[in-house]
């Protein structure tokens, strides 16, 4: 069967199946004929227009990832992958916080500035010439984490003004009447002729940007062109029904898959399976409606099965000699003799001040100036947060050290791999499907998740020779994968919700006395058991083949490093919810003040994460007083800049990872 065809039928049984899906209950074909009644209305004027919007969305997503992907020579190119998304996203959320009016008014351009300046950035970061690496991949992500970390935070300063942006984020295609599909059609329409009038100097651009500058093409122009119509696709695709992702990257590879070599046939292919994908993704939520109580997000949909795609993408068909491009190991070479004993004495003194100081209209106000009366109450309301943070800091920084010597992977932690992921689904579904009381089995409901991770990723990645990049790409796609899981649990949530919300953002100030002390405690048992294996961890650095000469026995020590990671990572979720970048953060920090020693770079990468949550939590106090921003979204400000800075740097010097 020729492609054309495949992809014809795959667009209608999608849209047999869709239609399937969301037919009212009762409604009989004469009344449907009719139009009459309260069901044929809502068919009329609900489900076959949200048919029509997917058909839409999904045929420009599908035709803007085509087209980046002829532009990068890289199959994993697409407006999620290269930024273009969380761009818009972010500049949306400004303008309403902002200039709401405006926001109302122009809300595709802002999407559109939003989304070309953050691809633009991503690019330019990468370079040109690499864009058909897995760099520029890497690169996107890690500003997806990074500025999804201050859409949070603003988000979180602008509950009620943002309220109707987070809806928008979610990604739904809810329709009551067709305005935004007569809206949206000629735009699509426009950016698609244009496109397809440029397909001769993008089949020239195939030969290579020197072979097509030889041949007169001006390329740059031209890449900066088409970019800009793949983004203007974008923007008015998820700017009438919310940021959804990864259809532009599943359509381009489907059309690989039904071996389509040509550029026209390619980018009228990939807007047809981007049409199909979206139109069956969305048939799930719709199918879902009755089970769920709350809304499904049709991005969360979209995202259970593009995450997949982009793992099985990244491993097929990157090249090996992909990842080259940057280094992220420098600084110095042997931690100074005082670092070791200044910053565990400064992780006290840390925790102790932040016990000691509070907020107040006037600034930051010391216990001692309170009144008497009221010290006991205040330090009582601080101490479980404090504690809560300084345990939850110790035990990532702890567990990303031996993830990092385990996996010989600078990059490895447990939010990057989908370590918290992987806990805070499994957490949040046993309380949710099976109705688990979450102070009992929170624990181990969540430390089983993590290890199912820590399974999944070693029986993904058993070769040593696996690029880094590859691994934290897979870890990323995976944590995308499991966050849409988690969204269907929510959306199957009833009135714990609200407080499972809260929880998600890592919130160390709903962690209990009992909960901070188990925490605390948890993190000292595991840094002690960590610093007893510490030769374990220095073999296995060096390699399994040099373990097992030297007489460890690797299988047994990788299993009891990897039960250590789970309950670490476990517990911090269990006890105050996920908290990213700080089992990344911390390692590496630790790396490059000179700690290469395991034992050394345990102790000060535990100060070190110790000291960064507490500053987190005291910094959560200030910023939005007299409410408390949560300690986990201003670790993630922290992680996420730190993360995109280690990458610009290690790009600038031009090294491999």
């Amino acid at each position: 069967m020729r492609p054309a065809a495949i992809a014809l039928a795959l667009l209608l049984g999608s849209v047999v199946l869709h239609v399937a899906a969301g037919y009212p209950t009762g409604l009989t074909l004469r009344e449907l004929i009719d139009g009459t009644g309260l069901q044929s209305l809502l068919f009329w004027s609900s489900e076959l227009p949200r048919v029509a919007m997917a058909l839409l969305v999904g045929a420009g997503l599908g035709l803007a990832g085509s087209t980046m992907q002829e532009i990068t020579r890289n199959p994993l190119a697409s407006p999620s992958t290269l930024g273009t998304i969380v761009g818009a996203w972010l500049a949306l959320m400004v303008a309403t916080v902002f200039w709401p009016e405006f926001a109302g008014r122009y809300g595709v351009w802002i999407c559109l500035f939003g989304g070309l300046s953050v691809t633009a950035v991503v690019l330019t970061v990468s370079g040109l010439s690499r864009m058909d690496g897995i760099v520029v991949i890497v690169v996107g992500m890690a500003t997806n984490l990074f500025l999804g970390g201050v859409v949070l935070v603003l988000a979180l300063l602008n509950g009620e003004t943002v309220q109707a942006v987070f809806v928008w984020v979610a990604g739904d295609l809810t329709q009551t009447g067709w305005a935004d599909a007569q809206w949206l059609a000629p735009q699509i329409a426009v950016g698609a002729a244009l496109i397809l009038a440029l397909a001769r100097p993008l089949t020239i651009l195939r030969l290579g940007q020197d072979a097509a500058r030889a041949r007169g093409l001006a390329v740059l122009p031209l890449v900066i062109v088409l970019l800009s119509l793949s983004v203007w696709l974008t923007a008015a695709s998820i700017a009438v029904v919310g940021a959804i992702g990864f259809i532009g990257l599943i359509a381009p590879n489907a059309v690989r898959l039904l071996g389509v070599r040509s550029v026209v046939p390619g980018l009228l292919l990939g807007a047809l399976l981007g049409a199909a994908s979206l139109t069956l993704t969305d048939a799930i939520p719709v199918a879902l409606t009755d089970w769920s109580r709350t809304l499904i997000p049709s991005g969360s949909a979209a995202a259970l099965i593009g995450a997949p795609v982009l793992v099985l993408v990244a491993m097929k068909q990157m090249r090996p000699d992909a990842s080259s491009g940057f280094q992220m190991v420098w600084g110095l070479e042997k931690l100074p003799p005082f670092a070791q004993p200044a910053l565990s004495i400064a992780a006290i003194a840390a925790t102790a001040l932040a016990i000691g100081f509070g907020a107040s209209p006037d600034g930051a106000v010391w216990i001692g100036d309170q009144a008497e009366r009221l010290r006991p109450m205040l330090i009582s309301l601080r101490w479980p947060s404090v504690i809560a943070a300084a345990g939850a800091g110790a035990a990532l920084a702890t567990v990303g050290v031996i993830l990092q010597r385990l996996l010989r992977n600078p990059l490895a932690s447990p939010d990057v791999l989908g370590v918290t992921a992987g806990a805070t689904f499994t957490a949040v579904a046993g309380v949710v499907f099976l109705g688990l009381p979450a102070a009992e089995t929170a624990i181990p409901s969540a430390a089983f998740g993590a290890f199912a991770v820590l399974i999944l990723l070693s029986l993904l990645w058993r070769r040593s020779e696996t690029p880094p990049a590859m691994l934290i790409l897979a870890g990323i796609a995976l944590a995308a994968l499991l966050d849409a899981l988690i969204q269907f649990a929510m959306a199957r949530a009833g009135s714990e919700a609200n407080e499972l919300l809260v929880w998600r953002t890592g919130a160390t100030s709903l962690a209990t006395p009992t909960g901070a002390v188990t925490l605390f405690v948890t993190a000292a048992v595991i840094l002690a058991l960590a610093l007893s294996f510490r030769r374990w961890l220095t073999l296995l650095t060096f390699g399994e083949g040099m373990a097992s000469a030297r007489g460890l026995g690797v299988i047994r020590a990788r299993r009891t490093l990897l039960v250590l990671v789970a309950a670490g990572a476990g517990s911090v979720v269990a006890w105050v919810g996920p908290i990213s970048f700080i089992g990344l953060l911390a390692p590496h920090a630790a790396t490059m003040l000179g700690a290469r020693q395991v034992g050394q770079q345990l102790v000060v990468a535990t100060a070190l994460g110790t000291i960064l949550l507490v500053a987190a939590e005291v910094t959560g106090r200030f910023v939005a007083y007299p409410n408390q921003l949560p300690t986990g979204a201003v670790a993630s400000l922290i992680g996420g800049a730190y993360l995109f800075g280690l990458l610009l740097l290690s790009l600038f010097r031009r090294k491999s990872i």
